[in-house]
């Protein structure tokens, strides 16, 4: 019975651990996608004002005028200032 006990023990061990190892991994990976995630963004931004430029002949001098060129920007801008969800 002993011995029954010791391999259930061992088991349980194993499968929480390999639970643990999975969860890490994964948060891991998800730290390391933030960078590329935001690089992506600014890429976008960079060429949503460079057609607004080249529609309006200038710059957008504030985010409130390149979200009115481009409403679809509202979703990620609430993501990236903390107002939705955060990736």
């Amino acid at each position: 019975m002993r011995t029954v006990f010791i391999i259930l023990g061992i088991v349980a061990s194993l499968i929480v651990g390999s639970f643990i190892f999975v969860r890490v991994t994964i948060e891991r990976n998800l730290q390391e996608s933030k960078p590329w995630i935001t690089y992506g963004r600014l890429v976008a931004v960079a060429s949503d004002c460079d057609q607004y430029k080249a529609k309006f002949g200038l710059w957008p001098s504030s985010l409130e005028q390149l979200i009115a060129f481009k409403p679809e920007l509202v979703d990620w801008a609430k993501d990236a200032w903390g107002q939705g969800d955060d990736i």
